[in-house]
């Protein structure tokens, strides 16, 4: 029987590779620096969440 709660498509996905998209899900522990431009927002939310999910996966032993 299939279950019911793994078919469906969670609301926290990110829907699209956009700057929006990015901006929208992006988890991050700190805000930017004062340098990083407004067009590059989405560039260094996506790099510091990667940054974290790394730091995060070396921690537990995993990397």
């Amino acid at each position: 029987m299939p279950n019911p709660i793994a078919s469906g498509t969670t609301t926290r996905a990110q829907i699209a590779d956009t700057d929006e998209a990015v901006q929208r899900f992006a988890v991050t522990h700190v805000g930017p620096d004062a340098d990083v431009h407004p067009d590059d927002l989405a560039w260094w939310l996506a790099r510091e969440e990667q940054l974290e999910i790394h730091a995060d996966l070396a921690a537990s032993g995993l990397l």
